[in-house]
């Protein structure tokens, strides 16, 4: 995380102009029975526009929700970082959101 976005698993960075703030989200659960909250950054219409024509599908996989991969591009993961909970990267993620996109 730096001033002009967030990079995770080899992508980015990716402005924070392009993503929203962290959050929960009902997506189809992971084999393909119902749905689970889970933990995601919404791409703005600016973020899917840019991700889905930019980003090579090899790389674009490393950071969105597998199990809805095969349609446009929508969420990216909230990636996770060793000794913190996942409420606790979602917090730090936020914070660092709303810091760095004031200036732009």
């Amino acid at each position: 995380m730096d001033t002009s976005g967030l990079a995770m698993r080899g992508v980015g960075p990716i402005p924070w102009s392009d993503f929203g703030p962290a959050m929960h989200k009902l997506l189809p659960a992971e084999f393909g029975r119902g749905v689970s909250a889970t933990a995601i950054l919404p791409l703005t219409e600016r973020g899917v526009a840019t991700f889905n024509q930019y980003v090579p599908l090899e790389l674009s996989q490393r950071v969105t929700p597998i199990r809805i991969a095969h349609r446009a591009h929508r969420y990216l993961d909230v990636p996770g970082i060793q000794g913190l909970s996942e409420r606790e990267v979602m917090d730090l993620i936020n914070t660092a959101h709303y810091k760095f996109s004031l200036r732009y």
